[in-house]
């Protein structure tokens, strides 16, 4: 099932002088008008779901999310923040609201993005099965994020729970009947191993809610990292042996073990289960831009979604100009000076050849989900979230 298509680098003159017309680009604020083929494809309403999307802050205004003095403190922190569009200056003052309403006008001004999955994190747990805030860098809490969904109509509620807490299929059965439509883990910082067999239950709980498993899949360095391991996909056999429908963020872009790459491990798993998929995002981003000519494949492509990993699209962590050769210099230039950086993201992904079903997946996979959210709205809130659905770009 691997893809035929070879790896297509660049020279580090042409990794140069991309960056150099990157950033001239951005600087000069311009905005560029694409082939209408690249800004809607062949759908004619904005209807995507882009399903992986982060939120955070540092717990003002009670939100009750926090992070590491070691994490606040750091360059990757403020650039993160910057990429959200909250100033270094009012993150103290109020971060986490100029968060929310910055992703709130991304995703309301986009052409592409009708709806937006909202990820909680939870933290590291101790022996006990309690939260230990000393070894948590992020924590986004549950509540947190299915208030932001309920309030406003372009979210879905996309939770955390570490399997270890005390009270993990309490809490499973508690956001689900809320109308959660997936749950995250981000094992390599959570410090969840998926292979441990104490977490059965939990996986066999998933199954019964029909929730599926977003899972972070290979090294991770956006955020402290314990055993890099914890991000091999093999590690999720476990949960899909039980059935879960797993969602193997970042397809295991990055890291090998045994010489075998977590990507290689990755299409090898998608031969054995059909529970089994893929999400996109983050795969525009320098360190990964190898990535996606590999899972353009016919076979591959029929079990990948769409994700932004937002605000992480950003120049000059992502850019098409990094895909010269297989993106043309003038598309390039022309994309990169879109505003809005979902769109550019799905434009860059149109120009790489990324076609209109991986857009549209997300709605098919998370069905099961979508429908139990509607639900639990009343009658005025599933009007909205349906008319959200269907506005015309």
């Amino acid at each position: 099932m691997r893809s035929r298509l070879q790896k297509k680098g660049m020279t580090r003159r042409q990794f140069v002088a991309a960056g150099s017309l990157a950033l001239g680009t951005v600087l000069s604020g311009c905005a560029a008008r694409l082939p209408r083929s690249l800004e809607t494809g062949q759908t004619p309403r904005k209807s995507f779901i882009d399903m992986h999307v982060h939120v955070a802050g540092i717990g003002t205004g009670e939100t009750g999310c926090f992070v590491s003095e070691r994490f606040r403190n750091s360059f990757f922190f403020l650039i993160d923040m910057w990429a959200a569009g909250v100033p270094h200056w009012r993150i103290e003052e109020a971060g986490d609201q100029l968060y929310v309403q910055k992703l709130l006008e991304t995703v309301r001004e986009s052409r592409t993005t009708a709806r937006a999955v909202i990820l909680a994190l939870d933290g590291v747990y101790d022996a006990q099965g309690r939260l230990d805030r000393e070894q948590t860098t992020l924590y986004v809490p549950n509540d947190y994020v299915l208030r932001l969904a309920r309030e406003h109509g372009e979210f879905l509620p996309g939770v955390s729970i570490h399997p270890a807490r005390r009270d993990a299929i309490e809490e499973l059965d508690r956001v689900a009947e809320a109308g959660a439509v997936l749950v995250k883990w981000l094992p390599n910082t959570q410090r969840i191993d998926p292979a441990e067999r104490r977490f059965l239950p939990f996986y066999r709980r998933l199954a019964h809610h029909r929730m599926p498993l977003l899972c972070h899949t290979g090294e991770e360095y956006a955020l402290s990292a314990g055993d890099q391991r914890a991000g091999d996909p093999k590690r999720l056999l476990l949960a899909l042996e039980e059935g879960v429908t797993v969602i193997a963020a970042h397809c295991g872009s990055l890291g090998e073990e045994g010489g075998r790459t977590y990507l290689e491990d990755f299409f090898g798993l998608l031969d054995r289960y059909s529970n089994l998929f893929g999400d996109i995002s983050a795969l525009t981003q320098i360190n990964r831009r190898h990535t996606l000519s590999r899972l353009l494949d016919e076979e591959v492509m029929a079990r990948l979604l769409h994700g932004s990993d937002y605000p992480l699209p950003f120049f000059p962590l992502a850019s098409p100009l990094y895909f010269m050769g297989r993106i043309s210099f003038s598309l390039s230039l022309r994309i990169q000076r879109i505003g809005n950086v979902l769109d550019r993201d799905v434009a860059t992904k149109r120009g790489l050849g990324v076609p209109e079903s991986i857009f549209t997946k997300a709605e098919e996979v998370l069905k099961p989900r979508l429908v139990a959210w509607s639900s639990s709205q009343g009658p005025g809130r599933r009007a909205l979230c349906q008319g959200v659905a269907n506005v015309s770009g």
